[in-house]
Order: C-alpha cells, then structure tokens, then sequence
C-alpha cells in the first residue's frame, strides 16, 4: 500500500495516496520502512490538501520511525514551504540531498525554495540539475519556465519548457494555463485562449485561468464571454482589483449599471 501511495502521489491523486497512506500504516509495523515512508506520504497528501498540523504530526512520526530515509526530509520540506517556513524548507531538503545525492524531485524542491528567497540563478541551476536526473519529469520543465516567465525577455525559452511539459504530461491543467499566458504576453491571442480553454476543460479552477480568458475575449471586443469569465474570476478570488475594474469597465460599456 506504501507503493501504491506513492504511485497516486505521482499522479497528484492526494486523497487516494491519503488513503492507500493509511492502509499501510494500519496493516504495517513500525518497524517496517514502508511505514515510514506511508507516514511522509500521508504529510504530503496533506499539506497538499492544507491540513498543516497533521501534516506536522505525521512528518514528525516518519523521521522517529527512520531518519535515514531521505522522504521523510522531503515531506518535510514540503510542508515548511506551503507555510512559509523557507529556511526550514531549505533545511529539511539539505537532508534530503545529503542522503540522496541524486534525488530529481529535492534538486526541484530546492529551486522552488530558492526562488522564493529571492536566489534565482540558484534556483534555475538547481532545477537544470533536477532535468538532468530525470528528463522525463513534466513538472521540472513547468518550473524551469516559471523562473525563465520571472526573467525579462525569457518568454521563448519559457515556450519551449512549456511544450516539453505538455508533451510528457499532457493532462496537466497548469501546464496548458502557463503557455496561455506566455501566449497571451506574445500577442498571440487564438493560441493562448485555445490553452486557457483547454485547461479549464481539464479541471482548472483557477481563478488566473478565467482573468487571462477574459482579457482575451475583451480584446476581441466579445463583451458577454469577457465578462463571463471576468465574474468567474471574481468568485474564485473577490478581492482581485483588476478584475474588479475590468468588470466595471465591461458595465459601462453595455450601459450596464
């Protein structure tokens, strides 16, 4: 069940790695590793799922049960960096690296922890080493285009890590909404709402997703989807400023007080 866990991890499944987490813990000894390692799947599951304390508190029973195994550092470091805590983030995946040299995923926990603070050619050298480990890990090339979509004038190298995350994991909804925004930032705008369309097909509920959409059909003049997705928007994220404006902006438009 440790196995299987891990396996749902994989594919972002928290609740069935939560689950499958739990069998293992109940059917195992804590003598045995796997115990261990269904412990810092469980914190993982939930710090995804904003649980914190008992994400804590299974992080804490996975590095008692064995301090040897380099998951249980990276869960974590996990949950220090959904808190905020990045200095201890930083900490928990120094372990990490230290007891797994050539761990793809801590290299890309880093970069991400890094960035963070601020050290961004750090981080980019951090997450060029997490793709050398593993070329076939979608999500180091997503985060690679992320810090190149912070850099001025990096948008093309942002593209090609983009479509090389789409092409390995193609059923990622982030992916498609990061290249709508690289797209939409390019000026081409039949490209980048057929991404944003694909990832709220996907399952996005992002509230970016349906701002950037909106922009783009307000620039098309198509005054009723743009503000479709402009009310979307706010639903998801009330206190977003532009989209209240643009909102407003729409109103007056269509005499719609």
């Amino acid at each position: 069940y440790a196995f299987q866990a891990q396996l749902y991890l994989a594919h972002d499944d928290d609740a069935a790695a939560l689950a499958a987490a739990e069998k293992a813990i109940s059917l195992g000894s804590e003598s045995d590793p796997a115990v261990a390692v269904a412990y810092a799947i469980k914190a993982i599951a939930l710090t995804e799922q904003e649980d914190f304390e008992v994400a804590q508190a299974a992080v804490d029973k996975a590095v008692a049960l064995n301090p040897h195994l380099p998951i249980v550092y990276l869960a974590g470091s996990r949950l220090n960096f959904a808190t905020e805590n990045f200095e201890a983030a930083l900490t928990d995946v120094h372990v990490a690296l230290t007891l797994q040299p050539d761990l793809a995923s801590g290299y890309g926990i880093r970069g991400a922890i890094l960035a963070n603070l601020g050290h961004m050619e750090q981080a980019l050298g951090d997450v060029n080493q997490a793709i050398k480990l593993d070329p076939n890990a979608g999500g180091a090339y997503a985060h690679r285009a992320y810090l190149y979509m912070l850099q001025e004038g990096k948008d093309q190298l942002a593209l090609i890590d983009l479509n090389q995350a789409i092409e390995l994991e193609s059923a990622e909804a982030d992916y498609y909404a990061s290249r709508g925004y690289v797209l939409f930032q390019q000026g081409k705008y039949d490209q980048a709402l057929a991404d944003l369309n694909q990832a709220i097909e996907l399952g996005s509920n992002e509230a970016f997703c349906h701002e950037q959409r909106g922009d783009i059909y307000y620039w098309q003049e198509n005054y009723d989807q743009a503000l479709a997705d402009y009310e979307k928007s706010i639903e998801l994220e009330p206190d977003n400023l532009y989209v209240q404006a643009a909102l407003f902006d729409i109103y007056v438009t269509q005499e719609n007080y």
